[in-house]
Parts: structure tokens; sequence; C-alpha cells
């Protein structure tokens, strides 16, 4: 093979052809949207959640959940700052670069982000409904009953809820302190 020949992905050993992302919030689905974008390998997205792309930060339905950065910092492209701010302007939104948007509405624009990737690179995102209960090499059994077998697996579960230390239990202090 001459380095002007194309490689196929079979041709290269261990090369990662397909990745599977366990957590479809923020951090998951734009893994997902830059795969795509930069001609990465296939992927499927894993949520359990409602949706993929709003996670516990912009799955909220309060309006007077506001993000604490302003829009002009939110853009889901480093190459594209004013991406987010582009988006809320199309759609006749009044806040602007300096504004905090609700996170609701941030929620909205992951969503479409993710959906524009889709479109512009057909069938390479699975989007899987379904919660991953262990991982077996690189294929990840659901809850569900399904698997999901891939090259590569990348957690992005978001945070965990806290716990209280063990030996802790018994010397319960006030909610605040020990949940």
């Amino acid at each position: 093979m001459t380095p002007a020949d194309p490689i196929a992905a079979e041709a290269v050993p261990g090369m990662i052809r397909h990745v599977a992302i366990v957590g479809g919030g923020f951090s998951g689905t734009l893994l997902a949207i830059n795969l795509l974008r930069h001609d990465g390998p296939a992927a499927t997205l894993i949520e359990r959640g409602d949706a993929a792309g709003l996670g516990v930060a912009y799955g909220t339905r309060q309006s007077d959940h506001l993000l604490n950065v302003r829009a002009a910092n939110m853009s889901a492209f480093p190459d594209r700052p004013d991406h987010f701010v582009a988006w809320l302007a199309e759609r006749g939104g009044a806040a602007g670069p300096a504004d905090f948007v609700p996170r609701a509405l941030y929620g909205v624009y992951l969503r479409e982000t993710l959906a524009a990737a889709q479109a512009a690179a057909p069938g390479r995102l699975t989007v899987v409904d379904g919660e991953a209960v262990d991982i077996d090499g690189a294929t990840v059994l659901l809850k569900e009953g399904g698997r999901v077998a891939a090259d590569a697996v990348v957690l992005a579960v978001g945070n965990l809820a806290p716990q209280v230390p063990p030996g802790l239990e018994q010397n319960r202090g006030p909610p605040w302190l020990c949940g």
C-alpha cells in the first residue's frame, strides 16, 4: 500500500471504527457531535434519560434556571465561538452574547445541534434509549437485555450522587451535611 492509497479501516489493526458512548448529557452529546463533524468513527450514544442532549444540567423545565456562563461562551464548537449566539439569533431570541439564558433553552440547542450533525453524517450515529448496566470488554450490556458492541467505550455518566462515607452512617448529622 503506498501513501497515496486510501487506507481501509479493516487494514489497520486496532483502528477504532465504532465508539459506544454511555451517557447522553452534555459531554456524551458533544463527543458524538464532534466525532461526526470531524469524520471520526461511527458511534452509538446510549442515554437512559428522557432524551440525549439534556442530561441533568439542561433537562430542567424551569425557565428561571439559568446558565451560569454568558451565552457568548457557550458554543458547542471551539472553532466556532459564536455558534450558540448565532443559533439564538436565528430563533428570534432577545438574548444577546452577554446574557445568561435558560438552561432548558441550551438543552434545545444541544439537541438541535446533535440532530444537525446526524443529518450531515447519515448512518454514523445511533442513539439508544436504554440504561447501561455493565461493560464486558468493549461491549455495553443494557438493562433491557440488549448489547452494544464497539471498539471503544467512553463513559460520560456525569456526576455521581453524593454518598455518606463508610462508618459515618450511625453519626448522621444535619441533612445538609450527610444528605
